[in-house]
Order: C-alpha cells, then structure tokens, then sequence
C-alpha cells in the first residue's frame, strides 16, 4: 500500500474530493481502506479506447489483460483526481516534456534573446520537471496520493532553492536570479540538493536530469 505520510489536510481533502462523509477523527489506515472501495468502484466505469500507449497515461497495456486495463483505469481516475484539484497545471507525458524541455534548452542557450524571453525557456523546463515528478506521485496502490504532489507554484520555489548555485549555472546567472525572486524560499525543502522530484530532500532519489 502506500509509503506516503499525509497530514490531516491533505486526509480531509481526499476524502471530500471523494465524496466521502467521515469522522474527523478518521485515521489514515482507515482513510486510505475507505478512498480505495470508492476509487475501485469508479475505475470501473472508465471506458478505454484499448489504444496501447492508452493515451492519457502513456501506458503500455494488453486489452485483453483484465489485471492491466484495471491498472490503466485506476491511473486514468488518479491522473483526472490530480488535475482536478489543480487547474491548468502541466500534465505533459514524456514524449512531449522531452520537445518541450528541448526547445526550451535551445532558446534559454539563445543569448541573442532578452532575459525575460530566456526565463520563459527556463520556466517551460521547470513545467516539464514539474509534470515528471506529478506523475511520478501517481500510484494506483495508493488511493490517497492524488493529493500528495504540491501545485506548480510550491513546488518551483523547492525545486529553485534546493540548489540555488547549480540553478545559476543551468540557467544562467540573470535567468536564475529572476526565478530565485519569484519563487520564495520555503521555510522547509521537500526537494534535495541537485534533485527535480518532490519529497526527494531526504531520499537518494534520481537527480536532477
């Protein structure tokens, strides 16, 4: 099951983002029994084109394998949770954040561009690294997870100041300093040193790249 710990808030809004009418003093033991019987139950009823990648997920799955297409439910249900609880936010799958991340590169290395044009590039590479450590959250074992993962704007301030020297030398010392502005300091980082994914500050998690 999960190996996430989730505070109180983050219990009471999976719940009610569930419909789910508990006691307050609900634990997580019994949060994460009672989201999973109702997430079981509306996977259920998601259609799936039997596309392979299924395309909202990018999972590769059989049609035919009952045990996958219930995977790929779960994760399409889990992914819909997520964005619902955070408008507009960057949901990319790989093939899309590595162009995306691509261009970006190419245009933030461009010093023909103004600064502004070039923290463009480098905010579209932190969207990209943002919607990598979303999915990455994800987990159909997990029925709370859906609230887990912070907005776009939380996580980038953990994500900058984690390493704020090694952000001056990818992005450039003006580019940075920008972003550095932005994006405040938390009082306490939930992403380590020279890492891009959330709730890496006390893990061996993979780096940055």
């Amino acid at each position: 099951m999960t190996t996430k710990k989730y505070t109180r808030n983050q219990i009471e809004l999976a719940l009610k983002t569930l419909d789910i009418h508990a006691d307050p003093s609900i634990t997580e033991a019994e949060a994460v029994r009672a989201a999973g019987d109702v997430l079981a139950w509306r996977a259920q009823n998601i259609a799936l084109t039997k596309e392979t990648p299924e395309p909202i997920t990018g999972f590769e799955y059989d049609p035919s394998n009952r045990s996958e297409c219930d995977h790929v439910r779960m994760m399409i249900l889990l992914y819909r949770l997520f964005a619902a609880l955070r408008a507009g936010v960057p949901m990319w799958l790989h093939d899309e954040r590595e162009r995306t991340k691509a261009a970006a590169w190419a245009r933030l290395r461009d010093q023909s561009l103004k600064t502004a044009e070039r923290v463009d590039a480098a905010h579209r590479i932190m969207e990209a690294h943002y919607a990598r450590s979303a999915w990455s959250s994800l987990s159909a074992d997990d029925p709370l997870c859906f609230v887990w993962h912070p907005d776009p704007h939380e996580f980038f301030c953990h994500y900058l100041h984690a390493s704020p020297g090694f952000m001056k030398e990818l992005f450039g010392e003006e580019t940075a300093a920008v972003l550095l502005l932005r994006y405040p300091r938390p009082a306490v980082l939930q992403i380590g040193m020279g890492k891009s994914y959330w709730g890496t500050a006390n893990s061996n998690h993979e780096s940055w790249r």
